[in-house]
């Protein structure tokens, strides 16, 4: 506690209290709950009760509770806050808390497309919007680009995206958006693949996915997704068990599943994926009647409600992480044929309309038993419709982004069962250890490539095309302050790929590779460089000492180093270094203490680690050494990782480098403190298992 004064009258004075610890801040529609712990009552001086400050910099908002956590309300949707919180006793004020991560409310509105202008009629534009946190009937939000009928809709909390399905005259390829906020009409977002209804689509907040459907030759399995923040066309991502039409999709913010629909006739399997990972689908089991259905999710309970089948009013639920089949939930207050739209938030669900109808249920998600009614569509819906919630467990906004100290592991190929190279880009808070979370999507399915970063921005290089087998020298770049898909910055020198890279807070080196990626015929000494800042076509720097790739680069902020690789005939143990500031070929700097390639490194400003890799042999190492940047010599021995590992990259923020799984099955990421020798230890995982990839970060070496 803070003591004020000293003795009265033989008794120690009253003093206020210690400042809580501060914990969460969990926001939902115009109102956020604050967690703390302590301090608890001090003695003569009870604890009367807490209080919390929210502001968003300028307008300020204060709650109070006996206990955690804390209620305030007011707030604006979209806007970004900050809490504190404080306990009060007969005293006084104690002093605040720490602030927590920043945090943004979202309102809980759902959007559905997919109305008949009337009972019977044809399909209109029309999008409905209901608060999911209230009951009543649906208003007008606004309408989509064209008609919308047979249609699917996912989204983040921020954006709704609508595969609109139909259109006068027959299926529709159109991607349309809203802001989830802002009523208004949609705009055209991209194309899918070809003109398709009856698909389904689920989201987390940065990627869509989008499932099967009917095209006028019949059935699909396609599955493709896009980036939620951009804009642009869809991408394939791999293939449902089988072509079907109608269905529900739900899931998770990293897992998306697939129920029901109908191929020759109504089935009853459920599919899942991991949304970071493109690639074929894994049978998850049955829902408990095989028919049509729609579906809705919070971030642990996936819900399938109504369809065409044995029966049109049943409800099944499943646990989302875990493979198994559906039971029993409860019924709809009526039957509904062809697929209702789900919509939720991380506690309550809405099923709306299906075929001729216009009733809305809602459901507790975490609560089996029968729905219960919540309002009315504006109009009648049409065959399958589609619905997003501003507020679905999966695409939350995420408390805290973007992390001070943030690490990019991007693309690369995955030898997990899905196969195939990614484009996707994951990030984690290097600080923290915990799991990577997806950023966005590379422009390519890319591997084999590198990439460099200032503290705004980070740039990917030239790649390989594993489809087609085939190069691409496009450098494309990302800012750290914002998910979504990744742009164009300009043109490799030439068409290299298989090289490292790296970089200092204004200039950035793509060091070595291969010109034909043809088993290590066509390797390169050549250097080239960009300025980070100016997007724009990479220049010649100079050579190193040695062609070769699969090398591994780091830098501080004057002196790059490249270690290690494959030459034309074997691993090596070469070791170079330039200045990034001055043009020019590199400089011996010493030897690794044996041969390899298929390496990692990462630096503070004043050391560089390099670890695991091939050997000499063939075999896979867990070796970590350490160079002294700024004074010449061989690699000394710093410790071990985890386990063997090759095909991996690693980024570091200036205190600490985090190491990525490549070509092992696991997924797991390591991470040492680069100031003191020693073992790695488990960092989390990685939800895209991306090995040959590249890697940024926005505290590396090189920029503190």
């Amino acid at each position: 506690m803070t003591r004020r004064g000293g003795f009265v009258g033989g008794q120690d004075n009253l003093s206020v209290p210690d400042a809580p610890t501060i914990g969460t801040a969990t926001a939902a529609s115009t109102q956020v709950s604050v967690a703390f712990t302590g301090p608890s009552d001090v003695g003569d001086d009870p604890i009367t009760e807490y209080a919390a400050r929210v502001t968003d910099g300028t307008n300020t908002f204060n709650g109070t509770a006996s206990s955690s956590p804390i209620t305030v309300t007011g707030l604006s949707n979209g806007t970004s806050y900050t809490a504190q919180v404080w306990a009060i006793n007969d005293y006084g004020n104690g002093p605040l808390s720490d602030a927590t991560d920043s945090f943004t409310p979202v309102l809980a509105r759902a959007l559905f497309i997919g109305m008949k202008s009337s009972s019977g009629g044809g399909a209109n534009k029309e999008i409905n919007y209901i608060t999911v946190t209230t009951t009543g009937d649906a208003a007008d939000f606004g309408d989509t680009i064209d008609d919308a009928m047979f249609s699917a809709a996912s989204g983040s909390d921020t954006r709704a995206l609508f595969y609109e399905g139909y259109k006068s005259g027959g299926y529709s390829n159109i991607i349309s958006y809203v802001t989830m906020a802002s009523l208004g009409n949609a705009t055209d977002f991209g194309d899918i693949s070809e003109d398709r209804g009856y698909a389904t689509s689920t989201s987390n907040n940065v990627r869509s996915m989008h499932f099967g459907g009917f095209t006028s030759g019949g059935n699909v399995n396609k599955v493709e997704y896009v980036t939620i923040p951009s804009t642009g066309n869809s991408t394939d991502f791999g293939n449902l068990s089988a072509a079907k039409g109608y269905g529900g999709a739900c899931g998770s913010s990293t897992r998306a599943i697939h129920g029901g629909g109908y191929t020759t006739q109504f089935t009853d399997v459920i599919d899942y994926f991991t949304i970071a990972t493109a690639g074929n689908s894994t049978d998850f089991g049955d829902l408990t009647v095989a028919r049509t259905c729609g579906a809705l999710s919070s971030s642990t309970r996936g819900v399938w409600g109504g369809g065409l089948g044995t029966t049109s009013n049943v409800m099944d639920y499943v646990t989302i992480a875990s493979t198994g089949n559906a039971q029993d939930f409860g019924d709809l207050t009526v039957a509904r044929l062809y697929d209702p739209a789900g919509a939720a938030t991380s506690t309550r669900g809405v099923f709306a309309g299906g075929q001729n109808q216009n009733v809305i249920d809602y459901i507790t998600i975490a609560s089996t038993g029968n729905a219960t009614d919540f309002g009315d569509l504006r109009g009648v819906a049409s065959q399958k419709i589609g619905g997003h919630c501003s507020d679905e467990a999966a695409v939350q906004n995420e408390a805290g982004f973007p992390p001070s100290a943030m690490g990019l592991f991007a693309g690369g190929y995955t030898n997990l069962a899905s196969g195939g190279s990614q484009s996707t880009v994951e990030y984690i808070d290097i600080a923290t250890t915990g799991n990577s979370i997806i950023f966005g999507d590379l422009i390519e399915k890319s591997e084999s490539f590198d990439g460099v970063a200032s503290s705004t921005r980070a740039v990917f290089g030239a790649h390989y095309l594993r489809s087609g087998n085939s190069k691409s020298n496009i450098i494309e770049h990302l800012t750290f302050s914002t998910k979504g898909k990744a742009t164009d910055f300009g043109d490799s020198s030439q068409l290299r790929v298989a090289y490292s890279a790296l970089s200092n807070s204004t200039r950035g080196i793509f060091s070595g590779g291969d010109t034909n990626f043809s088993g290590g015929t066509s390797l390169v000494n050549t250097m080239d460089y960009i300025t980070i800042a100016s997007a724009g076509n990479a220049t010649d720097f100079g050579d190193r000492t040695e062609s070769n790739y699969y090398n591994a680069s780091s830098a501080n902020t004057t002196r790059g180093i490249t270690a290690g690789g494959i030459n034309s005939s074997t691993r090596t143990n070469v070791i170079d270094y330039v200045t990034i500031a001055s043009t020019g070929d590199s400089t011996d700097f010493g030897d690794l203490s044996g041969t390899r390639g298929y390496l990692g490194a990462a630096s503070s400003n004043t050391r560089m680690v390099v670890g695991g890799g091939m050997d000499g042999a063939g075999n896979n190492v867990n070796i970590i050494e350490y160079l002294t940047i700024a004074s010449t010599s061989n690699a000394t021995d710093f410790g071990d990782l985890t386990a063997t590992r090759a095909g991996l990259k690693a980024l570091s923020s200036s205190t600490r480098a985090v190491f990525n799984s490549g070509d092992s099955t696991s997924m797991v990421m390591d991470y040492v403190t680069i100031a003191s020798t020693g073992n790695a230890q488990d960092f989390g995982d990685t939800t895209c298992q991306g090995n040959f990839g590249g890697k940024a970060s926005n505290s590396h070496g090189g920029i503190s």
